[in-house]
């Protein structure tokens, strides 16, 4: 006879009622797998050197901008404009990946301004950086371009910035006088 719907309920109860019931009261939990393979990244010593920021662009690796220099803009696949920044930098911590929005992460504006007005950006968000050639990178960050018309930028003169705060409260800044080029290409 086979089983019926009812004896495999039994079944599947008692198997699910045996077994471990986790620390005995008053005992704190086992440790995450994944907390000894991952180094600290917390905000360690506040007496160490003065951050440094390097602003850039690239979508994969940074890749360093000069004054003057084109800083391409992208149509995106949801219609909107974009350009790409990144960053280098030294005597800052990367951040914590297991509390990325926690006090030990570096908090990034970046912006794009045309004339001293921003036209696209973001102000004062936790960022993860990753180990890079010179320190810590933060790379491919999307800045949509907040303009009616943005292909009327073509050939625009702007300003891309940043200011990066350490998780002990020292700022590192820089600035890029770019000019806005529409990226007519195939990516």
């Amino acid at each position: 006879m086979p089983p019926t719907a009812g004896s495999l309920l039994l079944i599947a109860t008692f198997i699910s009622c045996t077994g471990d019931d986790g620390p005995a009261k008053g005992e704190p939990p086992p440790p995450l797998p994944h907390s000894a393979s991952l180094p600290h990244t917390g905000v360690g010593p506040c007496d160490g050197d003065e951050p440094a920021v390097t602003l850039g662009t690239g979508t994969d690796a940074f890749e360093p901008l000069a004054d003057g220099a084109a800083l391409s803009f992208y149509l995106g696949p949801q219609g909107g404009y974009h350009v790409f920044a990144s960053l280098r930098a030294t005597d800052l911590p990367p951040g914590d990946p297991l509390d990325p929005f926690g006090a030990g992460s570096p908090v990034v504006s970046l912006e794009v301004s045309v004339d001293d007005a921003r036209i696209g950006g973001y102000a004062q968000l936790p960022r993860l950086f990753v180990a890079g050639a010179d320190g810590v990178e933060l790379v491919g960050q999307l800045l949509v371009l907040e303009v009616p018309d943005p292909p009327s930028l073509d050939g625009t003169a702007a300003t891309l910035s940043t200011e990066v705060r350490h998780p002990c409260g020292r700022v590192a800044t820089d600035a890029r006088d770019v000019v806005l080029s529409l990226y007519t290409g195939a990516r």
